[in-house]
């Protein structure tokens, strides 16, 4: 949802307020600079996750770095557009911290179906990624809706170089706040996530014993001959 609303947002925020509205060949290379460096963030965060996934719990990791990025949305939002030299590190942050949670987040549902088979003796893998994947493409639906929305309601028109205040400040917002509150929000959901390292470890353990015994208990070797009565 974060990066469906940012992502539409970025080009009316780099063209209306970085650029001024004004079209041009140096213009139109500025924006591609300033998608290329959220791009590039989102690489190198990639690699950083796996670095980072190493050294510390995944769980606590997936907060920390959500609340980060409310941090740097709420930074963002009060910087000028028109401070380049602060503008565009700032959302190479955004993008390197959004793409280094996501490895983490997929990681949560796969512990969520080893713990749905450990607590209820069934393998809910389906289940799980499908919910997941149901509220992740609505997400992504309400997202890009809200932004359509939320422009008509800041009173944006678009092709007019200079856009009212409102509309500025709503560009901006679906920018930075928009998304913040959505990590705000995962982060909040996060809390009552209590499948850490320690406890998966467990489950994992108790899994394979179970798979062990059903094994043996339930399959003769290949080359076994049944007894007669």
């Amino acid at each position: 949802m974060a990066g469906v609303m940012r992502s539409a947002a970025t080009l009316y925020y780099a063209t209306y307020l970085m650029l001024g509205g004004v079209e041009s060949a140096a213009g139109t290379a500025m924006k591609s600079a300033f998608v290329s460096t959220s791009v590039v963030g989102t690489i190198i965060g990639s690699i950083a996750a796996g670095w980072l996934a190493k050294r510390y719990r995944a769980v606590s990791l997936f907060k920390n770095i959500n609340l980060l990025l409310v941090l740097v949305g709420v930074v963002m939002f009060f910087v000028p557009p028109t401070w380049l030299p602060v503008v565009f590190p700032l959302y190479f942050l955004v993008g390197f911290f959004h793409q280094m949670y996501q490895p983490f987040k997929w990681n949560m549902m796969a512990n969520a179906a080893d713990y749905g088979e450990w607590k209820f003796g069934r393998r809910i893998t389906g289940l799980s990624y499908s919910g997941n994947l149901f509220a992740l493409k609505m997400g992504m639906a309400v997202a890009g809706a809200a932004v359509g929305f939320s422009l008509g309601l800041f009173g944006y028109q678009a092709g007019v170089t200079a856009q009212t205040p409102l509309a500025t400040m709503g560009i901006v917002g679906l920018l930075t706040l928009g998304p913040s509150l959505s990590y705000l929000l995962l982060w909040w959901l996060a809390r009552f996530y209590k499948l850490d390292d320690k406890m998966m470890q467990t489950i994992q353990r108790e899994l394979s014993m179970r798979q062990q015994q059903g094994h043996s208990e339930t399959h003769l070797p290949l080359n076994a001959v049944p007894e007669k009565a």
